[in-house]
């Protein structure tokens, strides 16, 4: 039985990317300093978004980079689960730099993340716009893997080539590839 759902990327995007500078942190970026990126969303806005697609049953999955952005959405989704007419979680595509306390919230809410942490590797090995527009702090807040696998957050879409790709460019080393696929395995038995 298909469930409804609706979102991903264009008009569910809360904020946008790092190299184009509009992932939107609460600090200034190294480069350019004059912005801190930008949310699409006003908080009343992403709240009433929600609203509308929950009280349909939608399983909502939006685009989320910055903290600031994943703010106002988390906020929106932790106050509206699911129906029982749709066993689908919400989810937070991408959220790249959450906050711990972002990651316990999604944790207790139970929203399914997304995390890509591929894109860590191509970005250490090639482009490298990260290391060039973040400060160190907003770098090293990069997808923690660690803190989401200690709080057993349902991950989702986490594909076996991005886990190898991304190795120790991930900022967590003591977090192996291997230990991350087995306690992808687990959590996800446990959870989902």
């Amino acid at each position: 039985m298909a469930y409804p759902r609706l979102g991903g990327c264009g008009a569910w995007e809360m904020d946008g990317s790092v190299s184009a500078g509009t992932a939107a942190f609460y600090g200034p970026y190294k480069h350019p300093e004059d912005t801190n990126g930008e949310c699409y969303y006003s908080d009343q806005e992403i709240d009433s978004m929600v609203a509308r697609a929950n009280v349909k049953g939608f399983q909502i999955s939006a685009h989320a980079i910055g903290p600031r952005a994943i703010e106002p959405l988390l906020t929106a989704l932790e106050n509206r689960p699911l129906s029982q007419k749709n066993p689908l979680h919400h989810r937070i595509e991408h959220f790249e730099f959450p906050s711990y306390d972002q990651v316990k919230r999604a944790v207790d809410s139970n929203i399914i993340l997304v995390p890509q942490p591929g894109w860590t590797w191509m970005d250490s090995q090639y482009q490298k716009p990260y290391a060039f527009h973040l400060t160190d702090h907003q770098f090293q807040s990069q997808i923690p893997l660690q803190d989401i696998f200690d709080e057993t957050v349902p991950l989702e879409d986490l594909r076996v080539e991005q886990v190898f790709m991304a190795g120790k460019t991930m900022n967590s080393p003591s977090l192996t590839p291997l230990k991350l696929l087995v306690r992808l395995i687990f959590s996800r038995r446990r959870k989902i």
